[in-house]
């Protein structure tokens, strides 16, 4: 029941001159470094891109996530993009 409330929470991303970010609806954090931060949001996985990057503050249960650090990207990965990357490599 808890993962299906946490898939109905809000999901929004702020960006601050590309120094800080702030989400949530985040789930949970899966990896991160100083260049690659791979999470889960109530609206599929993510991917944050860039160098230095650091993260501030989970509250899991709120579902918030603030990063800092010199971001160049965030992306979106579907299940959808996962497939074709397959299909691509083994034509």
């Amino acid at each position: 029941m808890e993962n299906r409330e946490i898939k109905q929470r809000l999901h929004s991303v702020t960006l601050e001159n590309r120094k800080k970010m702030s989400l949530t609806g985040i789930s949970k954090v899966d990896t991160f470094n100083d260049k690659t931060i791979t999470l889960h949001s109530s609206h599929g996985r993510m991917v944050v891109e860039g160098s230095e990057l650091n993260v501030k503050r989970f509250a899991e249960e709120e579902g918030l996530l603030n990063i800092e650090g010199n971001i160049k990207a965030l992306k979106y990965i579907d299940a959808t993009e996962k497939k074709s990357l397959g299909k691509k490599l083994f034509r």
